[in-house]
């Protein structure tokens, strides 16, 4: 075979690669307009209030949040779902003040029961986050379980949102869509333009996990923002049938979907929760290197979406530079295209915060992003996650 043939052949797979990226966009976007059907057992146990509203369990593992737990617990306290509701807080071995503001809390706090653990890590093969999952959930008295973490503000309808959602669809898994609050406050507490492309980057990537769970495909979600019924997590095993891994709550999704068990995305994907941006660069790219590490590795449902990008992202500015061919440049400069509208579509949809015209800037972030963090990748770096390494 001569180069003539070799780069013919090149040429033809990757447009086939973009053309494909192009159908799978076409097909999110399509799925965009689609509501989830209900089929599935719904929610099973007796432990409910007065309204006949099923009970719910807050699990919320800790380490040195104290700057953070008041504002979590005041947004609980202030939760409009009618059932009844008790919040386990499972330390995991802090070292500051947050358990006395716990319990300084607890006595001005009149509607809900709270409950502290201390997580004593075990050799088992699991991240003490892993462990204090399970250990909440074990001590748990309700038959809904809802998972968040401990740098949130919620919104009042948080919970009844989850619950409603769960319930009408009869999932057994059911995440909600959380945003950054923040977005004026840069690294460092200084203003930077860092925080709206890290905000705008989470938007992006909830617009993916809607389209997906629509499509019935094994995508993602945050575990600050879950709710799974009791009966299916102890079913899938919890942590212990998840197994290490250092993205528990997609592990933890594509677990449920391979027991063959209902996932769904809260409708509508309005946003219910709220969380912090990254205080320092390093901080932001351990969480990007976690998330690539772990729902990208190969066999996983994600990883076929992850190259269908990665060509995308890494053709387009050769495209730009005149380097590619048309039969390559065309459908790049149209994926470009599709992607901007489905994102505008779906950030209308899910009335996502984020600025739709700021797509392009964010596009070019992406751009510098996926170089850096495929050769660091490459090198398997150790990642640090709550001053450990995972």
């Amino acid at each position: 075979m001569n180069l003539s043939s070799i780069a013919s052949f090149a040429t033809i797979a990757l447009a086939a690669a973009l053309i494909a990226y192009g159908i799978a966009i076409i097909a999110m976007t399509a799925a965009l307009f689609a509501r989830t059907k209900a089929n599935g057992a719904g929610v099973t146990g007796n432990n409910r209030g007065d309204d006949g509203l099923p009970g719910v369990s807050v699990v919320i593992p800790f380490r040195n949040e104290e700057r953070n737990l008041g504002a979590l617990l005041a947004s609980l306290d202030k939760q409009v779902y009618g059932g009844m509701i008790e919040v386990i807080l499972v330390n995991d071995q802090s070292e500051d003040d947050g358990v006395n503001i716990i319990n300084a809390f607890c006595p001005s706090n009149s509607r809900i029961s709270i409950k502290i653990m201390d997580l004593q890590l075990s050799t088992i093969r699991l991240t003490s986050k892993q462990q204090a999952l399970d250990l909440g959930v074990a001590a748990s008295a309700h038959p809904l379980i809802a998972f968040t973490d401990a740098d949130m503000i919620l919104a009042p309808n948080w919970l009844k949102s989850l619950v409603d959602s769960l319930m009408s669809t009869r999932a057994a898994l059911v995440f909600g869509h959380t945003s950054i609050i923040n977005k004026d406050i840069g690294i460092n507490g200084k203003k930077s333009l860092f925080p709206l492309l890290e905000s705008y980057q989470l938007e992006f990537l909830f617009a993916f996990a809607c389209a997906f769970s629509k499509l019935n495909l094994t995508g993602s979600c945050m575990g600050n923002n879950v709710l799974v019924t009791k009966e299916s997590y102890l079913e899938c095993g919890g942590q212990r049938g998840i197994g290490y891994s250092i993205v528990e709550d997609r592990a933890l999704l594509e677990l449920t979907r391979r027991r063959g068990l209902k996932t769904a995305a809260a409708e509508p994907f309005f946003t219910t929760a709220e969380t912090y941006p990254s205080r320092t660069k390093k901080q932001f790219a351990n969480q990007t290197l976690r998330w690539a590490a772990g729902g990208l590795r190969p066999g996983g449902g994600l990883f076929a979406a992850g190259l269908l990008l990665l060509a995308q992202n890494t053709l387009f500015p050769l495209s730009i530079a005149g380097i590619m061919p048309p039969a390559v440049v065309i459908p790049c400069a149209a994926n470009f295209l599709l992607t901007w509208a489905f994102l505008a579509i779906a950030f209308r949809k899910n009335n996502s915060p984020a600025p739709k015209l700021l797509f392009p800037l964010y596009y070019l972030f992406m751009l510098v992003e996926t170089v850096i963090f495929a050769v660091a990748m490459a090198f398997r770096p150790k990642i640090k996650w709550k001053d450990r390494k995972l």
